[in-house]
């Protein structure tokens, strides 16, 4: 224990002078409890071409003083200037305390380090099979971060089945602690890599090691043992969603201290159990009856906090418990997320001004969040995505994007939350890590019952917008690691022109998509170049007297009858969105010409009045509206404002897969209205 608690007390001193100010933000105290030493940390978006280091940056408090912090560049503008920056430091919050925070640029900053002790091992993961154990072969330490704010370590390996060896998996355990908080950071994934299509996990457990004679095991509503040598039975998490699930913290006190272990969405990826061991305690990740049958090339990802606590009272345990169950984020003003254009084409909330499409989003939150309540969406497998048309819906359109979105516009927490739901459930459950077939390495397994499909997978459901901007929130560099593996995936498979041409729409316009972003997250020419040649593909397919970009249905497996206008609107949607995405970045001329075009095509062939206009919906309306500010012809921004119209009136009940339709575009649609004062009327938007 004396080694555990030297490892955590160590400290940092900054002094600053003459900085100016860039921007304000707030972190709040979440769970109630407090006072306490708390970390805070996320991503902070800048302006292009404004800043190009970190090293002068700092944080000053609501009392004026500087506060240590480490600052990371996670993103940059083309111009190399910083966009989104990384920030995490500690302060000490009442329960419920909100408090103001500057960031600024300091032109003289200096910092000391006083670190303390090296790093002490008190943990251990394994998995056990349904009908065999695991071996950890290969295990490297490696530390990767080491200033006087933070320090990271970490840990990697392999488990093999010790009987069947073509059962195994890959683990990684970060472990991060920060200078003045008494906490262990801990994300612990492991990864099947498994030779056939599943293996059975029977359990998956995280252990805390060193505690010693008499001890007693809490959890937030009582003390549950005390017990100096036996284990105790598992304490699982009651039924999904209800009142009387256990919250997701357990402490065991002892007589060399007090231990607190913390466990994010404990109940929320349940079945998740609390159990006591002959020298510790544990956090059993899966604690199923039946095994977990986990997809090869998926993963599962646990976020968990070791504390080291004085506090021996349970209700004192109790407030620490809760506190470490939410972590502490720096929001910006809605303002500042929109207007450092970090976010791309969008506006601020606005119920006064844009009534009805915020009344859309209020609607559709509450069907979705209604909806996850009533179908139980929870579970190791199934938590953040959605069920679509009884199988689940593999966050079709990007749903972690859109959420995150909406919270920069908002900054409604609500939003924040679901979309970390579902970026997790995207990098872990959807994502393909690992596979025999190199090319189906960084795509996502196509929608399905079970998460699994007869199609496998293929570039029209890829996504990694919202992965990304996952990254950038948060600082979870698996996050980056899965859009850039997106992104060469997307490489790979639109490497043949003829398997493009005439397919979906959405192939080669999600294909683009995800181009375009991982070249915004890396600056790495190779997906740019790939991207223009996916530009000549469209050029080549488009017909030059129409504009068309016609799908041939049976080349993509569609039942209908083949016909020369069978273009799918909502489909072309993300065709135009992925097009504009790439002049806004290259100011290429054939390529606008190229979407004014499709324009044409989409209004004088798809386009049709009244209430049968169903493949109407926000993933398209932006396209037209775009083409009007760039040509001021009016009958684009007629059928525009249109289209708006009748997409809000069959919005309000859309579930997971037309929420992201309706939201993924439609602040791209009020940005160009913004833009043009004369197509605004009030109570119209």
């Amino acid at each position: 224990m004396k080694k555990v608690i030297l490892y955590l007390l160590f400290t940092a001193i900054s002094a600053g002078i003459m900085a100016s100010e860039i921007t304000q933000f707030s972190a709040s105290e979440p769970s109630g409890a407090g006072p306490s030493k708390r970390l805070v940390k996320g991503g902070i978006p800048l302006p292009e071409a404004k800043y190009t280091v970190t090293d002068k940056f700092e944080i000053t408090g609501p009392d004026g003083k500087v506060i240590p912090a480490e600052f990371t560049v996670l993103n940059k503008w083309l111009d190399g200037s910083v966009k989104w920056v990384l920030a995490e430091f500690a302060d000490t919050f009442a329960a419920g305390e909100k408090k103001i925070y500057k960031l600024a640029e300091n032109q003289e900053k200096q910092v000391q380090d006083n670190s303390g002790a090296d790093f002490a091992r008190l943990f251990e993961l394994t998995i056990k099979g349904k009908e065999q154990d695991f071996a950890r072969e290969g295990e490297q330490i490696s530390r990767v971060a080491d200033s006087a704010v933070k320090k990271s370590w970490i840990v990697t390996g392999k488990f093999a089945g010790i009987k069947d060896k073509t059962e195994k998996a890959d683990y990684c355990v970060r472990v991060d602690s920060y200078a003045g908080v008494p906490a262990l950071y801990v994300r612990a994934t492991i990864t099947s890599d498994c030779e056939a299509e599943y293996m059975d996990i029977a359990g998956i457990v995280f252990s805390v090691n060193g505690m010693s004679g008499n001890r007693k095991l809490y959890t937030e509503k009582t003390e549950i043992m005390e017990d100096a040598l036996g284990d105790t039975p598992v304490l699982k998490s009651a039924k999904l969603f209800t009142q009387t699930a256990l919250k997701g913290w357990a402490a065991v006190s002892g007589d060399s201290g007090t231990i607190i272990l913390a466990c994010e969405d404990f109940a929320e990826l349940a079945p998740v159990a609390f159990s006591a061991s002959k020298n510790g305690f544990a956090c059993e990740l899966y604690a199923g009856d039946e095994p977990y049958k986990m997809k090869r090339g998926s993963a599962t990802t646990h976020h968990l906090r070791l504390i080291v606590s004085e506090a021996k009272d349970p209700e004192a345990l109790r407030r620490e418990g809760t506190a470490a169950l939410k972590n502490i984020m720096p929001i910006c003003p809605p303002e500042w997320y929109v207007s450092s254009k970090a976010f791309g084409m969008t506006v601020k909330a606005d119920k006064e001004k844009y009534p009805k499409y915020e009344a859309m989003i209020e609607s559709n939150f509450k069907y979705v969040s209604g909806y996850r309540q009533k179908l139980n969406e929870y579970g190791i497998k199934d938590y953040g995505d959605y069920n679509h048309n009884k199988h689940w819906g593999n966050l079709h359109y990007d749903l972690p994007w859109v959420m995150f979105e909406q919270f920069a516009r908002s900054g409604d927490l609500r939003f924040f939350d679901w979309g970390v739901s579902a970026a997790r459930h995207l990098i872990d459950v959807d994502h393909i890590w690992r596979h025999p077939n190199p090319d189906m390495i960084g795509g996502v397994y196509v929608e399905g019952i079970d998460h699994n499909s007869a199609k496998g997978t293929y570039v029209g459901f890829a996504k990694n917008h919202g992965a990304y901007f996952y990254y950038y929130l948060t600082g979870d560099e698996r996050a980056l690691e899965a859009g850039n593996a997106t992104g060469n995936y997307a490489i790979r498979w639109t490497r043949d022109p003829e398997s493009l041409i005439g397919n979906e729409e959405r192939v080669i316009g999600y294909g683009l998509l995800c181009l375009v972003q991982s070249y915004k997250a890396t600056g790495e020419i190779k997906y740019l170049k790939r991207a223009r040649f996916v530009i000549d593909v469209l050029k080549k397919w488009q017909d030059p007297a129409t504009g068309a970009w016609a799908c041939d249905p049976q080349k993509a497996g569609d039942p209908r009858p083949k016909s020369p206008t069978n273009g799918c609107v909502f489909m072309l949607g993300s065709v135009f969105e992925a097009m504009i995405d790439y002049y806004e970045l290259t100011k290429e001329a054939d390529v606008k010409e190229m979407i004014i075009k499709g324009n044409e095509y989409l209004l004088s062939t798809l386009w049709k009045d009244g209430p049968e206009l169903f493949s109407i919906n926000l993933l398209v309306v932006h396209a037209p509206a775009w083409v009007y500010a760039e040509t001021g012809d009016k009958k684009f921004i007629d059928a525009a404002l249109k289209a708006y119209d009748i997409a809000l009136e069959r919005a309000e009940w859309a579930g997971g897969k037309m929420l992201a339709q309706h939201w993924r575009c439609g602040p791209r649609f009020l940005y160009i209205i913004e833009k043009h004062p004369e197509l605004f009327t009030e109570g119209r938007f």
